[in-house]
């Protein structure tokens, strides 16, 4: 396994996954649209445990050193 420190330039989105993974089955468009506004909004599901931080991002990477694990 490698280690490395990064900088990163460009927009984060921090959203709760269980927005995706917990939606009604079968769902409705309706339950759709508000787990996908939820999503995006970056708010957080409360009715399924813990959350489950998913980020996404659009930018560059740059890595600054790999860093040694021993």
């Amino acid at each position: 396994m490698k280690l490395f420190l990064i900088t990163f330039t460009g927009k984060i989105h921090k959203a709760d996954g269980r927005w995706i993974t917990n939606a009604n089955n079968p769902a409705s468009f309706e339950s759709y649209y508000k787990n996908a506004l939820g999503y995006w909004k970056g708010d957080t599901q409360s009715k399924f445990g813990a959350i489950e931080e998913e980020y996404l991002g659009s930018g560059t990477i740059q890595i600054v050193e790999e860093i040694s694990m021993h």
